[in-house]
């Protein structure tokens, strides 16, 4: 999907759909359009796919940039209560609130955005006191209090997750983030690929369809 999305000044929930709920499935929708949410005065949650999502996320894909003066603000989904899986994003984020390149939990998911910027909390794959796993992050412009190459605050769980290396840029800028690392390219190690694999192997064990490629894509299995 391409186009402009802009919110009304009364959304509380913005993005293609606004509001999903716990039995709903999106998957395989691409975004490469822009977003404007800066009208919405009440916004709580905005990502270019789901504002809030009850449901699964899964193989979503936004290159266009986002924008929001208010509320949290994810590249694909501003706030799940499942973890988003296999998605991506790299489209420039700019928000007023908790920023992040994805949602707020994801299991093997990655962002290349040029840059994100917000108040903070501000993260490449997710914000505050969530679960990331198997997510890797080659954003180096992170701007906000509390940025983290991940993940502003990293919730206990938190594993095998690997960031473009940057002065200054730590994976998270709290709590606890085990088995990971950042990398001097472009992409992760071949390494670090295969450890991002296995643990997403063990993080979801069952109804797997995508892994990370040799050059750190999001494929088939």
């Amino acid at each position: 999907m391409s186009g402009k999305l802009i919110a009304a000044e009364s959304e509380e929930y913005f993005g293609i759909f606004g509001f999903s709920e716990s039995d709903s499935e999106i998957k395989n929708l691409n975004f490469s359009g822009t977003m404007d949410a800066t009208p919405a005065t009440s916004l709580s949650f905005a990502g270019s796919i789901v504002g809030y999502t009850m449901g699964d996320i899964i193989h979503c894909n936004n290159s266009g940039n986002l924008t929001t003066v208010k509320g949290t603000l994810g590249g694909i989904a501003g706030r799940n209560t499942k973890p988003c899986i296999a998605c991506s994003n790299n489209g420039s984020l700019q928000g007023g609130d908790q920023v992040y390149g994805i949602s707020s939990s994801a299991i093997g998911c990655k962002n290349t955005a040029a840059s994100i910027s917000g108040k903070s909390f501000v993260g490449g794959i997710s914000g505050y006191d969530e679960v990331v796993i198997a997510c890797w992050s080659s954003t180096t412009t992170i701007a906000g209090s509390r940025p983290g190459a991940i993940i502003g605050y990293a919730a206990v769980g938190t594993t095998h997750c690997y960031w473009k290396e940057a002065s200054g840029l730590k994976g998270c800028d709290g709590g606890i983030m085990t088995n990971s690392g950042s990398f001097t390219d472009s992409t992760p190690t071949s390494d670090q690929i295969a450890a991002m694999n296995a643990a997403w192997a063990v993080a979801q064990p069952t109804g797997r369809e995508y892994k990370f490629d040799d050059n750190g894509d999001i494929v088939k299995l």
